[in-house]
């Protein structure tokens, strides 16, 4: 039996990451992206494709199970089939990953049986995982430095196939390779997710590149890319836009979200089980897009703060969300965090332009400007798949990361609108 390190809600894998400036070397060095497994083509998305199977012997039944998952909970059949499934010698199972794919891929199939076994049919959900699943789970989460749940990487990041293999990452020509209910809107959910994740790799470009202009003290340059990642930044809003094409706000909040909750849903007071593996029950945070690393990246290549405190923010709540943005770093893949950290203490292209002012300070407000309207469009899609199904106040509206994010979500894209100099009273043209 083991004790995982946690904090009082969930996982802490390694040090809390810092994203503050003040904590920046004294010269700041840009950020490259190679450094951290991320492309420009691709962004955080895995730079191969994700693998469709694990095809050594060991894992077959266990892919069978992955494979039929829909029909399976369709059957109300899920707990007794995964009893069922093998226990693997978890020797043999590290033996036999040999790449991060390989691991990735295994890290995926366990989570989609894991969630399965808690909500796939009742009574709902289940209190304690089966040992062989919570042993394999908790493995596999050690071996990746992730807490052992379904997060955003398994659910979006690592969870699509290209159709025209030689074709592009987007809309049309994706599809996912594990669902719950099989169902058009579920599929639509996710690969619009994908393509945005796809849609920000130039975004990401662009911050290696005005870092690098910054600290050579290129305007030019600096405006440039900033004028880049503001494309790219409308690219991903206009993708979200299309959301309601194929995925209806009723279909997700009936059939799709449970699967998303964590183990700080109400109905888990002393959170999950994993018997014979874990000391004691655990409340990880489930599924959210929150767990994203795109948007805390541009944070901080913009120099946003993390969320607003506003006047009519209770500090209490506000510090809470503070905590828990910074704990969701834990479920993002270590080097994707560590990214984060490294644009955070990078050549600041904010403070470049309140000095320089001209084309410079005027392409920063218009990356503020696309961030500010690409959070807009989240918050509105947040009203219609999540928040106008429930009649509680918004303090009372917790999401799948088990927080209420409504305050958040308006706080933050507050925080990102005042950044704009317009809005501190800086003029475009000043130098």
């Amino acid at each position: 039996i083991l004790q995982w390190p946690n904090t009082s809600n969930s996982l802490t894998m390694f040090n809390t990451p810092n994203t503050s400036r003040a904590m920046a070397p004294p010269t700041a060095v840009p950020v490259r992206l190679q450094d951290f497994g991320v492309t420009r083509e691709r962004g955080f998305l895995p730079a191969a494709d994700p693998l469709p199977r694990l095809t050594q012997p060991l894992f077959e039944k266990w892919e069978d199970f992955a494979a039929a998952i829909p029909s399976i909970i369709s059957a109300s059949a899920s707990r007794r089939v995964i009893l069922r499934l093998p226990a693997l010698d978890l020797q043999a199972v590290e033996a036999a990953l040999h790449t991060d794919a390989e691991r990735e891929r295994w890290m995926q199939v366990v989570s989609f049986a894991g969630t399965a076994w808690v909500w796939g049919e009742d009574p709902m959900p289940a209190q304690a995982l089966p040992e062989h699943l919570a042993a394999l789970w908790v493995h596999i989460g050690r071996l990746l430095v992730r807490p052992p749940i379904l997060a955003y990487v398994s659910y979006n990041l690592v969870n699509w196939r290209r159709i025209d293999p030689e074709g592009p990452i987007e809309l049309g020509n994706i599809c996912r390779l594990c669902n719950f209910q099989g169902v058009q809107d579920e599929e639509w959910f996710g690969n619009v997710h994908v393509a945005i994740e796809a849609a920000a790799g130039p975004g990401l470009g662009a911050v290696e590149d005005m870092q690098e202009a910054t600290a050579r003290g290129d305007a030019a340059g600096a405006s440039a890319a900033l004028q880049v990642l503001a494309a790219s930044l409308t690219t991903m809003r206009k993708i979200f836009a299309r959301m309601r094409e194929k995925a209806e706000p009723f279909i997700f909040q009936e059939r799709m979200r449970i699967y998303m909750q964590g183990w700080t849903h109400e109905d888990l007071p002393n959170g999950m089980s994993y018997p014979g593996v874990l000391a004691e029950p655990q409340r990880f945070y489930g599924e959210t897009g929150a767990q994203s690393s795109v948007l805390p990246a541009f944070d901080a290549a913009l120099d946003i703060p993390t969320v607003a405190a506003s006047s009519g923010t209770d500090t209490a709540n506000h510090e809470g969300m503070v905590s828990y943005l910074q704990e969701l770093r834990t479920y993002m893949p270590p080097s994707h965090s560590a990214l984060i950290d490294a644009i955070g203490a990078g050549p600041c292209v904010r403070d470049f332009a309140a000095r320089v002012g001209g084309d410079l300070l005027t392409s920063y407000n218009l990356a503020v400007k696309e961030l500010y309207r690409f959070r807009s469009l989240h918050l509105h899609m947040v009203m219609d798949f999540v928040r106008r199904w429930d009649k509680r106040t918004d303090a009372e509206v917790m999401g799948t990361g088990g927080t209420a994010f409504m305050p958040y979500l308006k706080a933050h894209r507050e925080a990102t609108q005042s950044r704009a100099f317009e809005a501190q009273g800086v003029s475009a043209t000043s130098k």
